[in-house]
């Protein structure tokens, strides 16, 4: 983490490195969800639904809650998924 140092910017001051903090993470379960290697990801504002692209162009909407696969577009893209994005408003998809 760093924070601006002096008033207003200018330079005066510079960046300077705050305390950092240690994180603990642990993996608490581990699921195949794909049997294609995954290209792209994108988590939902609830954190219940992670989107998931794959290199045949295929995309996965997993419920993170039941630990399974809500939907399954199968490819929809003839290359790789490179970019997912969710977004707040929940949608038809489902």
């Amino acid at each position: 983490n760093y924070h601006r140092g002096g008033r207003g910017g200018g330079g005066r001051g510079g960046w300077q490195q705050q305390q950092q903090q240690q994180l603990n993470i642990r993996q608490e379960y581990r699921v195949q969800c794909s049997p294609v290697p995954i290209s792209a990801t994108s988590l939902s504002s609830d954190c219940t639904i992670f989107a998931l692209g794959s290199v045949e162009g295929s995309i996965l909407l997993y419920n993170l809650e039941t630990k399974s696969v809500l939907k399954e577009f199968k490819e929809v893209h003839d290359l790789p998924v490179t970019c997912l994005a969710s977004r707040p408003i929940p949608n038809a998809l489902m």
